[in-house]
């Protein structure tokens, strides 16, 4: 049998209804939003990257970057090993503000203090 796939598969991104409706959040920060959600998975996360494909200057995304990560829509963190040396950086993007709440079963390393690690 074979596999049928939606032929507009990659031309859509699905947004929840809770970020482009809350009043805490600024025209800005929702496109930003909607514009890191587009990406794909792999896309190597930075502001400079961000800065290369949106108008927007660097310090204007760091600071919408900074606002999303503060109404809890996106999540940042730098792992470590065992050593305590660093490791990869992570982000996670989320459809409902999520602070200082496990991301699948992961604290940002900013709550990582709080809980003894």
């Amino acid at each position: 049998m074979p596999v049928l796939k939606n032929r507009t598969q990659g031309r859509f991104v699905i947004v929840g209804i809770a970020p482009l409706r809350d009043p805490k959040l600024g025209t800005r920060e929702r496109g930003l939003l909607c514009t890191i959600m587009s990406l794909p998975d792999n896309w190597e996360f930075s502001v400079r990257g961000l800065a290369k494909i949106l108008p927007d200057g660097r310090d204007s995304l760091g600071n919408s970057i900074q606002v999303l990560e503060e109404k809890g829509y996106l999540s940042r963190w730098q792992d470590r090993n065992e050593k305590g040396v660093f490791g990869g950086n992570f982000i996670e993007v989320h459809e409902y503000p999520v602070i200082g709440q496990p991301v699948d079963g992961i604290l940002p390393q900013k709550n990582r203090k709080n809980i003894g690690n």
